[in-house]
């Protein structure tokens, strides 16, 4: 099969235009109109008749959670451990930073792994966490859920209480936390 050279190609182009152009300005200048259709009154009503639903049995739809009830749980308890002064938002951002990481292929593949990895959590090291497994509200739980549903920010990994961390690209700051991406 021949290969064509670039001077081929736009030649063939502009002979394609110079033909086609003309040809469809002069077809839309010489439509002509359509005939009107008139319209009919209808004398009788239409009259629906109801058809008996066949029956059939009811069929129990049951929905597997997107999360395991002790991994909501945690997630909520580590988010009100990190974010229990913030707003909402705020207690959403950090629950992403969790699902985030555990969809990233640098990071464990759980949010128990997640949070429980070395290093990665303050109140995970100094105790914040256990603590707020008896302190947990309904507001983290939320944010948890509406991060299930969708997400704030798909690609925030980390988040600092003291300006920005050494780790990742410098996202945006929301409340006391500063987010960075990978």
């Amino acid at each position: 099969m021949r290969n064509y050279t670039l001077k081929e190609n736009i030649l063939s182009g502009l002979i394609g235009v110079a033909i086609g152009l003309p040809l469809s300005i002069y077809a839309v200048n010489h439509q002509t109109p359509s005939e009107p259709v008139a319209i009919r009154e209808i004398s009788e009503p239409i009259v629906w008749e109801m058809v008996d639903p066949i029956e059939t049995e009811e069929i129990e739809v049951i929905k597997e959670p997107l999360i395991s009830e002790e991994d909501r749980f945690l997630l909520a308890s580590l988010v009100y451990a990190e974010a229990g002064n913030q707003d909402l938002t705020g207690k959403r951002l950090v629950a992403d930073v969790v699902f985030n990481r555990v969809d990233s292929d640098i990071y464990p593949d759980t949010i128990r792994e997640v949070i429980y990895q070395k290093y990665q959590f303050a109140p995970v090291l100094d105790g914040g966490l256990e603590r707020a497994f008896s302190e947990v509200t309904d507001e983290c739980y939320e944010a948890v859920d509406l991060e299930l549903e969708r997400r704030l920010d798909y690609k925030i990994l980390y988040f600092t209480a003291e300006g920005y961390g050494e780790y990742g690209t410098h996202a945006y700051q929301h409340g006391d936390h500063y987010f960075c991406y990978e």
